[in-house]
């Protein structure tokens, strides 16, 4: 009914898509939450030049939300909601964290540089067809129907 996907994108390589696998086990009108590194934030360029460590050594990459977005819905999904949080860079120092603190709220105000993170909400579409079961009791019905009756 639900599928949790977090930092799915950036731990496989476009050759090894994991749409295929989560379009697959995923219930018609069941829901897919993807939490993701925007490629073209701070937080992006710090996955590239490997300073953050999310997958150890694994070389990893991002993938932007409007691919993803593109993806799913040339599949049947529809968006259910998109959002984006964290301007602040990635920095290991606490001192540097606080002076930096006005980009988070100055961020959501203007849009000086993308956002590092995006969560997006998708719900899976599927034409309902009849099941299986109604077509074995119209057969049933049918044998019955042609047989005589005693």
């Amino acid at each position: 009914d639900c599928i949790v996907a977090p930092l799915t994108f950036e731990a496989y390589s476009f050759d090894k898509n994991p749409l295929d696998e989560l379009d697959r086990v995923l219930k018609p009108m069941g829901h897919i939450i993807f939490w993701g590194i925007n490629p073209f934030s701070f937080w992006g360029l710090a996955l590239k030049l490997g300073q953050l460590s999310v997958f150890s050594d694994v070389k990893t990459k991002s993938t932007s939300v409007f691919s993803v977005k593109h993806a799913l819905l040339s599949r049947g999904y529809r968006q259910c909601a998109l959002s984006t949080f964290y301007y602040i860079p990635p920095v290991k120092q606490e001192k540097m964290l606080n002076r930096l603190e006005f980009l988070n709220e100055m961020g959501k105000m203007l849009w000086l540089y993308p956002a590092g993170f995006y969560c997006l909400v998708v719900q899976k579409h599927e034409i309902i067809t009849p099941s299986l079961t109604l077509k074995a009791i119209e057969e049933n019905y049918l044998v019955c129907a042609d047989s005589p009756v005693s």
